[in-house]
């Protein structure tokens, strides 16, 4: 059962992360100039955000890939669970 719950919320956070996929993108920072300063990017979003590092185009596929991806897998485990299919590395 935990694997349902599992898939479950693998396909709705897929469905969170596509429909609001703008407000994760903004969220994604690019370390500032690759010394891993958090902080510095945090305060500086607008120069150092995935869209800008990326290109808005490529930003917006990569984080829509990522949900159908986690839509996909949450989708394979309900499955496999309707099937028989026992997944036990998803317990909790």
């Amino acid at each position: 059962m935990n694997q349902v719950i599992i898939g479950l919320l693998n396909v709705i956070l897929g469905v969170v992360l596509i429909v609001f996929r703008n407000f994760f993108i903004n969220l994604f920072m690019v370390t500032a100039g690759g010394k891993g300063n958090y902080v510095y990017a945090l305060f500086h979003r607008e120069k150092y955000s995935a869209k800008n590092f990326l290109g808005e185009k490529w930003a917006i596929r990569i984080v829509t890939l990522l949900g159908i991806l986690m839509i996909i897998i949450g989708a394979i485990l309900i499955l496999l669970f309707y099937l028989g299919i026992n997944v036990k590395s998803t317990s909790l």
